[in-house]
């Protein structure tokens, strides 16, 4: 919030690496996400069933709703803005502390992940990748400071590449891909998620790439040429290759 306040009036309303929003459409979008999610959370106090809706409606809805808070929200001056931002989270951060039990179902299901009923501590950390991303976004686009370090990035990749349930599902055996990123090292398994290191598998791919790099996949920012070819993909090719597309399995499926 500190940094965000000293954005110059003429950068707040500026572009950004998104190809629509401006850093004041962002912040519109993660105040409108939060206060949903706070909203969602008040009314439903026991899950919904289960929906079944094809990833392509649900991308169409999702949208229509981010651009309608953009749009609500796009006439208001930078403090009031940011200060409707602050408490949105604020409030969400509240709901969320009051949650008994991580493991029971979610208000909100995380379709990425698989087509089980969702955990409270995915919903949760769903929205910590939501609200890394958009920062890092800012941040990186107009060299702002920004918590960058392994405690909190790591965690943002932990989450996403959570999305090779999603990514992999059509396939009948057991993909398990080696995933190096920076100086950390994932082991992920198509059926459980997450693997211990030391758990021994036969690994189908393993592919490489640096901290900068991976959240810019994972956020859904084109790649120059330079980062493309930084990539290093070891075994199966066509499986590591596939792991590129984890960016477009979370939006479709967000």
């Amino acid at each position: 919030m500190n940094e965000f306040r000293k954005i110059s009036e003429s950068d707040f309303y500026g572009p950004t690496i998104l190809p629509s929003w401006k850093i004041n459409n962002v912040i519109s979008h993660l105040a409108g996400n939060a206060l949903y999610k706070t909203s969602d959370i008040r009314k439903m106090k026991h899950p919904r069933k289960k929906s079944l809706i094809d990833f392509s409606t649900l991308a169409n809805i999702i949208n229509a709703s981010n651009e309608k808070w953009v749009e609500m929200l796009n006439s208001l001056d930078k403090n009031t803005l940011l200060d409707l931002y602050n408490f949105a989270y604020d409030t969400m951060l509240r709901e969320f502390e009051g949650i008994q039990d991580l493991n029971e179902p979610a208000v909100h299901d995380v379709l990425w992940y698989s087509d089980e009923i969702s955990p409270w501590w995915l919903d949760i950390s769903r929205e910590y990748t939501e609200l890394w991303m958009h920062t890092a976004q800012i941040s990186s686009y107009l060299d702002l400071p920004f918590p960058f370090e392994k405690q909190y990035s790591s965690a943002f990749f932990e989450i996403c590449l959570l999305a090779i349930r999603r990514l992999y599902r059509t396939e009948e055996d057991e993909i398990v891909i080696a995933v190096h990123i920076g100086t950390q090292e994932y082991i992920l398994s198509s059926r459980e998620g997450h693997l211990d290191t030391e758990v021994i598998k036969p690994i189908n791919a393993s592919i490489s790439m640096s901290d900068d790099v991976a959240w810019k996949i994972f956020s859904g920012i084109k790649l120059i040429t330079n980062e493309i070819n930084s990539i290093k993909i070891e075994g199966n090719t066509e499986i590591g290759r596939k792991l590129l597309d984890i960016e477009s399995v979370m939006i479709k499926a967000t």
